[in-house]
């Protein structure tokens, strides 16, 4: 049977409830679907048959909200357009990997403060919420061995 946004939520005000990072897993679980495959297109997915099975006054709003979705996944590098087309989109590597609220959750934490910020010394040990360090490693002055959350405004710790 063919996925629809409307067999994951029926109700046309909880899709309009979402925000589009929310709305973006359901929406990419559709595209998956081999038999959306028309749909991995810019055109094509604003189409009301996309929408057909809600209401009449709600179509435009999930439209809408729909589009919103797409562009955060296109944002994310969830979907791309594919090679020699200026329309058609396909489910990148990382798109195939959004498959839960528990990934999607760890994107979106992973994206409240991003690598490209963190002070090199402290990114060397990767990207976790909370990076566990010595402060030895950044302050020749202290002899002691401290571990605890790195944040930014531990000015102490970058020198």
């Amino acid at each position: 049977m063919r996925k629809t946004l409307y067999s994951l939520i029926e109700n046309a005000q909880d899709v309009l409830d979402l925000e589009p990072e929310e709305l973006a897993l359901p929406l990419i679980t559709v595209l998956k679907d081999p038999e959306n495959e028309t749909w991995l297109n810019t055109h094509n997915i604003g189409l009301f048959d996309v929408v057909a099975q809600y209401p009449r006054p709600y179509q435009n709003q999930i439209l809408a909200s729909i589009r919103q979705a797409w562009n955060w996944l296109e944002h994310g590098g969830f979907i791309a357009v594919k090679p020699m087309t200026n329309a058609w989109y396909s489910i990148t590597e990382r798109g195939k990997q959004l498959t839960d609220e528990e990934t999607l959750a760890a994107y979106r934490n992973a994206q409240l403060l991003p690598k490209s910020l963190l002070h090199p010394k402290i990114a060397q040990y990767g990207q976790p919420s909370c990076v566990a360090i010595t402060t030895q490693q950044f302050s020749k002055r202290s002899k002691k061995l401290k571990s605890g959350c790195v944040t930014l405004a531990d000015s102490r710790l970058i020198k």
